[in-house]
């Protein structure tokens, strides 16, 4: 049961945090709760006998505002191994949005202990940890369930539709050779297009896979990634990722989970991930493929 439990919260789940532009996603969460206990009322709010209780409950917004921007912006940078999105999870997830409510929770009962214009001396502790219970906590993990089901029925469902495309490609094409150049006169290395498997940035190299004579070679060159995409003109030697650039020539199925796309190779079981900026561009190049195919056999397509 408790391993269950583990590999559960163990799940990939979509990494829905856009620290480069978060403003506008911020403003959208900061207003929610305000909004609601301005509509709705609830725990005897409207009981409050105040001429400015709409200004003193909109006047949340600020310190739920700050706080959501300090654990966006600062808390992410301060902690780069947790939020690493090739490693969210359903857990992580849950850990994320909690400390999210519970923050919340002690910036506002900071704001009621400074605010002046009501009597909010009521309002205590506890019952503000229990009312974020009910109005997020509880409310957001049933969400977290929800979205993680939809984002793998969706990905699943457009990894069939392109796995059907990949079947329809050509197998064999036209090769040519490929030249690429590092910072040093020394780092220069020359192999066939169709033999790329793909090219990994490490740090300040760029790792090249090819195969040669059925095995897979490697080698470092002394170059950034962007540089080396910058040398390659191939129209199916793609960037699908900001650590990756792939031969989609290679591939040969594509799996998906809740979180992401990997494109999988015809060799050794490789697979690539595929990063949420590069999917649409990854898919018109796998589309292109087909067509390519389409036009080189004569089929007619349907």
């Amino acid at each position: 049961m408790i391993r269950h439990i583990a590999d559960f919260f163990l799940k990939p789940y979509p990494f829905y945090i856009p620290f480069s532009r978060s403003f506008g996603l911020l403003i959208i969460l900061s207003l929610i709760i305000p909004l609601f206990l301005i509509i709705f009322q609830p725990f005897k709010i409207n009981s409050w006998e105040c001429d400015s209780k709409v200004l003193v409950l909109g006047g949340l917004f600020i310190p739920i505002y700050l706080t959501l921007a300090f654990n966006f912006h600062l808390l992410s940078r301060t902690m780069p191994t947790f939020f690493n999105e090739s490693k969210w999870s359903i857990g992580r997830e849950l850990i994320w949005s909690a400390w999210n409510f519970i923050s919340i929770v002690l910036a506002t009962s900071l704001y009621w202990t400074i605010v002046p214009f009501c009597e909010v001396s009521s309002i205590q502790w506890g019952q503000q940890f229990f009312s974020a219970l009910l109005i997020g906590i509880l409310p957001g993990s049933f969400c977290i369930y929800f979205n993680y089901s939809r984002a793998l029925r969706r990905k699943l469902k457009r990894s069939e539709k392109l796995n059907k495309v990949l079947k329809k490609r050509l197998n064999s094409y036209e090769s040519e050779t490929v030249t690429l150049k590092g910072e040093s006169k020394l780092d220069i290395i020359r192999f066939s297009s169709d033999s790329l498997l793909y090219i990994q940035s490490q740090d300040n190299y760029s790792k090249v896979l090819w195969l040669n004579d059925g095995e897979v070679k490697s080698v470092l060159i002394r170059s950034s990634l962007k540089s080396i995409e910058d040398q390659i003109s191939l129209p199916d030697v793609v960037r699908c990722h900001r650590s990756y650039i792939i031969n989609l020539r290679r591939v040969v199925s594509i799996r998906g989970n809740a979180r992401e796309y990997r494109l999988l190779l015809d060799t050794n079981d490789i697979t690539i991930p595929v990063s949420r900026d590069s999917y649409k561009s990854v898919v018109s190049r796998i589309t292109a493929l087909y067509v390519t195919s389409v036009a080189a056999t004569g089929e007619i397509s349907k």
